[in-house]
C-alpha cells in the first residue's frame, strides 16, 4: 500500500516538484518518492497557471488498492528521464515510477525508474533540449523532447488499447513467455 493511502487515502493526483511527488490528503501536504503500479495511461495536455501555460504530461498508475495520477511539465528534466527508461520497462509488469531532486538545484526533478528489482538504466541516446539563441539570449529548444514524447505517448496508448499490430503488444516488445502453461504438448 501507497504510504498516501495509508494517511486516509482518497488522493489520486499529485505533480512532480522539487525532488517529490506531491500530494493532499485531507488539506494536509503529502509527499513521496516513488509509486509502483501498473502503468494504465499516459495523456499530454495544456495547463493554465497564474495566466501561463504550459503542456504537461500524466501518468495514471494502479495498483491492488488505488490509482494515481502523476503529472509533470513536458518541457522539464523529469520528462528527458522519462523518455530515456520507458521504452526499456516491459508495459505488461508493474513499474517503479520514482523521482529525485538535484544536487545543484532543489527545485530541478530528475526521474527514475525499476522494474521488480531491476534498475532501468537511461537511454543516452535520447533527446535533450538544445541550447538555440533566440535574440541575444541562448533558450532551451525543447522541440526534439516534445516530439518523442508524443511517439511515446502514442505508443504507450497503443499498447495500452491493444491496437499493436492486433496483439497488444507494443510494436518494439516481445510477447511474453507462456508463463505456467501445460508442457505435456506432442510437439
Amino acid at each position: 500500500m501507497a504510504a498516501w493511502a495509508a494517511k486516509g487515502g482518497g488522493a489520486d493526483f499529485f505533480r512532480v516538484s522539487c525532488g517529490f511527488f506531491v500530494g493532499k490528503i485531507d488539506g494536509e501536504e503529502v509527499k513521496q518518492y516513488a509509486y509502483t503500479g501498473h502503468l494504465k495511461g499516459i495523456r499530454r495536455f495544456e495547463d493554465e497557471y497564474k495566466g501561463e501555460k504550459s503542456n504537461k504530461i500524466e501518468i495514471i498508475l494502479t495498483d491492488e488498492e488505488e490509482t494515481i495520477k502523476i503529472q509533470f511539465t513536458e518541457e522539464a528534466w523529469y520528462t528527458v528521464g522519462f523518455l530515456q527508461r520507458i521504452g526499456q520497462v516491459d508495459l505488461a509488469k508493474k513499474i517503479t515510477l520514482g523521482v529525485m531532486a538535484s544536487k545543484q538545484n532543489e527545485k530541478m526533478s530528475f526521474c527514475w525508474m525499476k522494474q521488480g528489482d531491476t534498475k532501468i538504466n537511461k537511454d543516452e541516446r535520447t533527446p535533450r533540449p538544445k541550447k538555440i539563441k533566440a535574440g541575444t539570449k541562448m533558450v532551451d529548444d525543447w522541440t526534439d523532447v516534445v516530439n518523442l514524447m508524443t511517439e511515446e505517448t502514442d505508443r504507450i496508448n497503443t499498447w495500452l488499447t491493444g491496437e499493436a499490430k492486433g496483439s497488444g503488444m507494443p510494436l518494439d516488445v516481445p510477447p511474453p513467455a507462456n508463463e505456467g502453461a501445460d508442457d505435456d504438448l506432442p510437439f
